[in-house]
């Protein structure tokens, strides 16, 4: 079983206390001010459907949102036109709107969407983040804990 560490300075979850992080306090509200309309509606739309799912820790950092269960199993990035999002699966697939993919290991295969309006967020995306929910999920129970630290 691995614990989670909480950073003690900006309150982020880490799989470990060594892990090299920003260490800036970010509030998720910050990467939707001043962005169209439809860019929060997509934001909102994704963050608030993967919020849902058990354990799963929203780590608001520097540049991006992290989705953990406790390892990072989504990235949001928020641009002014458009939202990047970043996911695992264990196979890798170039179906649209998938627009880049990464072999990082043998059974983690980084894909990259971009997003423009709310009506993208559908069945096929939410499922391909499930996947990666579920592939970077820890088995068993996590406790967290606070410590000294970065």
């Amino acid at each position: 079983m691995i614990m989670a560490w909480i950073c003690p300075k900006c309150g982020r979850p880490f799989k470990y206390e060594t892990s090299y992080h920003s260490c800036v306090k970010v509030d998720v509200s910050t990467f939707t001010a001043n962005k169209p309309a439809k860019i929060i509606k997509a934001f909102n739309k994704v963050l608030d459907k993967v919020r849902q799912w058990e354990d799963v820790m929203v780590a608001p950092a520097k540049t991006a949102v992290y989705l953990k269960a406790p390892s990072n199993f989504l990235s949001i990035k928020v641009t002014r036109n458009r939202i990047d999002l970043e996911f695992y699966l264990p196979e890798p697939t170039d179906e649209f709107p998938i627009y880049k993919v990464l072999q990082l290991t043998k059974t983690r295969i980084l894909h990259c969407v971009a997003l423009e309006d709310e009506k993208e967020v559908n069945a096929q995306l939410m499922n391909w983040i499930k996947q990666s929910y579920e592939l970077l999920r820890e088995k068993g129970t996590r406790k967290v804990r606070k410590s000294g630290g970065k």
